[in-house]
């Protein structure tokens, strides 16, 4: 089982949206993300375009990672 965790980020007024990024933890026998066959996408759940995200809080998510061996946790 592979666990998939979204970096936190801070965006300040004024700043470019700041680059968004996950982990994945759980590999075994040596194995990375090489194995995977999809890799997992992110993005910001708004319905907003994200250049043009108001000011607040949003939820970072992740998904859609696929690897023959494994399962994922998000």
């Amino acid at each position: 089982m592979l666990t998939v965790t979204a970096a936190n980020a801070e965006k300040h007024f004024g700043e470019e949206n700041p680059a968004l990024s996950y982990e994945i933890t759980g590999f075994v026998n040596g194995e990375d993300k090489t194995v995977l066959t999809k890799q997992p996408t992110i993005a910001v759940d708004s319905e907003f375009p994200e250049k043009e995200l108001p000011v607040g809080s949003y939820v970072v998510k992740v998904g859609g990672g696929e690897a023959e061996n494994y399962t994922f946790v998000y």
